[in-house]
């Protein structure tokens, strides 16, 4: 009896799975989908917001684009300006009315992501 093989031999006993197998359960996955009347399967997933629009007052400005802001629940939280307002240059100032997305994991930080006109009503925050 024959105990010790030799790593050729062992390779050749495995199944075979190329790229064209793989392919063709794709295919066939889809092909069921499709008879079913459902959609193909999407390559990626989409990203669902969990962050908490809120607007509120500027109240004090802060070094490096951070100000204190006291929303319209009368909280004052730490926000600081997002990606979009400094690349445009937005100057927001005290007293300004801003929308300010809260992180749902830290309700005492957020990001400032609009700068409402003076004069012009400001939206109810819905979410």
């Amino acid at each position: 009896m024959q105990t010790c093989r030799s790593s050729q031999q062992l390779s050749s006993r495995a199944p075979a799975t190329t790229a064209s197998t793989a392919h063709a359960t794709t295919v066939a996955t889809r092909a069921m989908a499709n008879q079913a009347g459902a959609p193909p399967p999407k390559a990626g997933k989409k990203k669902v917001k969990k962050m908490v629009d809120i607007t509120g007052e500027v109240l004090k400005d802060l070094s490096n684009g951070m100000f204190q802001v006291k929303l319209e629940n009368g909280v004052s939280v730490i926000a600081h300006l997002s990606g979009k307002i400094r690349q445009n240059r937005i100057k927001v100032v005290v007293g300004d009315k801003v929308t300010v997305e809260l992180s749902p994991y830290d309700l005492t930080k957020g990001r400032i992501t609009l700068r409402h006109k003076p004069g012009a009503e400001v939206p109810p925050s819905g979410n």
